[in-house]
């Protein structure tokens, strides 16, 4: 491991809070595909239990899977837990649930 990489204790990081109560609700069923420095991968199948009265990935649930995935690209530089920069979320279209979606959080600038 590389002086600042914390790749390998980011993506512990990542994995267990999914027991804790609220992250666990909106990481549960997250797999892990890719952690390099500022940059995290996942697949996500959204479950029934994420869902807004539409049937779409509620907003809330999915602001705390970003947040959580952010903090895990900043951890993987800095090797801990930092409060995560402000973050805008602009939403397109809707995301239905039961349907695996490709997750990114990468930083994009780190000296």
């Amino acid at each position: 491991m590389k002086k600042g990489d914390y790749t390998k204790l980011a993506k512990i990081w990542l994995e267990n809070n999914s027991k804790f109560e609220l992250d666990g609700l909106a990481l549960k069923g997250m797999k892990i595909d890719r952690v390099e420095l500022g940059y995290i991968r996942c697949y996500f199948v959204i479950p029934d239990h994420l869902s807004d009265a539409n049937g779409n990935w509620n907003a809330g649930a999915m602001s705390v899977l970003i947040d959580d995935m952010a903090a895990g690209a900043v951890f993987s530089i800095t090797g801990g837990n930092l409060a995560t920069v402000d973050f805008t979320m602009s939403f397109y279209s809707t995301v239905k649930v039961n349907v695996s979606h490709l997750l990114v959080s990468p930083i994009f600038f780190y000296p």
